[in-house]
């Protein structure tokens, strides 16, 4: 799925990149993560969760949530 100009625009103005991944779908949401250039990320999962055509960034909850999930349902070969 390609990044809709909202998800970018909103991972520009927190994050400083309008680089985003779709993930997938999850809880009614499509779930991106923002590309940082140098590839690190430390700390708390960067989100963005898209419904109804709004962005709004995931919290520290849902965060953890999605990766228990995602990381649920993925095979060894994923991880």
């Amino acid at each position: 799925m390609k990044a809709p100009d909202s998800v970018k625009q909103f991972a520009k103005k927190h994050w400083g990149t309008d680089e985003v991944l779709y993930e997938k779908q999850w809880r009614g949401y499509d779930v991106f993560s923002p590309v940082f250039p140098d590839g690190a990320v430390l700390g708390t999962p960067q989100l963005i969760f898209l419904q109804d055509r709004r962005p709004r960034a995931a919290t520290v909850d849902e965060a953890f949530e999605y990766l228990d999930e995602y990381e649920e349902g993925a095979t060894e070969a994923d991880l």
